[in-house]
């Protein structure tokens, strides 16, 4: 059974509100004639919201930008082909409502993919960690871009990670950086975060995840093409 070892989320700045915790999860908003309208979460989804909101794209396709040329010494192009592959497989989980770009130079907003020798974000036991930071722009806050650092080299034996681990890895943080901002209990899944991840796809689960995920209105979205921030916000989510 292949595995990958970690994740622990963790919030970063003045972000004080943890995911809210419940067995089953719905969100509850105004209904004309003073009723509500009671949304039913499916699986973990409920646990991937950031105090309480929805943070994901609204505009496709979502641009990725991969950093290719200040890599460590031991990266090869498996990397880059295990993260595309892993791409394509999230796009098809959501029945097209995730598209995805590749583009050749950084842009504002998109997903920013850096890989290091070990330590991403200098956290030494993870693998790969994502972040994003809000900012604001007329009053409204959005995220900028969302950053990931994912490592080359298994510490434990100083070699690096197979294709297929680095896909794997690439398959979780991908995950968050399109808006599943938190972990499934779940060992089967592979947003599964409290040890080692054995699920080697997306499961049935992460895929109702990401489809109801992306039928939800956001709370947050990306900033609007050509923006300028107004003031930066010291708020921002870090997860493994």
């Amino acid at each position: 059974m292949y595995s990958v070892r970690r994740y622990r989320g963790r919030l970063i700045s003045s972000l004080a509100v943890l995911l809210l915790a419940a067995v089953l999860a719905t969100l509850v908003s105004g209904c004309g004639g003073g009723g509500t309208k009671t949304i039913v979460l499916p699986a973990y989804l409920y646990y991937c919201l950031v105090d309480g909101k929805v943070v994901r794209w609204t505009r496709m396709p979502i641009k990725i930008y991969m950093d290719t040329t200040d890599v460590p010494d031991n990266w090869s192009t498996s990397f880059r082909d295990a993260f595309v592959q892993a791409a394509s497989e999230w796009c098809d989980a959501s029945g097209g409502l995730v598209r995805v770009e590749f583009i050749s130079e950084p842009v504002t907003p998109c997903i920013r993919v850096k890989w290091v020798h070990d330590t991403p974000m200098g956290h030494a036991e993870a693998i790969g960690v994502t972040r994003f930071t809000t900012v604001t722009y007329y009053g409204n806050t959005y995220f900028d871009n969302v950053y990931m650092e994912l490592a080359t080299t298994d510490m434990s034996t100083g070699q690096p990670y197979s294709q297929e681990r680095a896909r794997i890895t690439s398959l979780h943080e991908l995950g968050h950086a399109l808006g599943l901002w938190g972990h499934s209990t779940n060992i089967n899944d592979i947003m599964y975060g409290s040890g080692t991840i054995v699920a080697t796809a997306i499961s049935y689960d992460d895929a109702r995840c990401i489809k109801k995920l992306y039928e939800l209105p956001a709370d947050i979205s990306e900033v609007p093409a050509g923006y300028r921030a107004r003031a930066s916000s010291t708020i921002g989510f870090e997860i493994e």
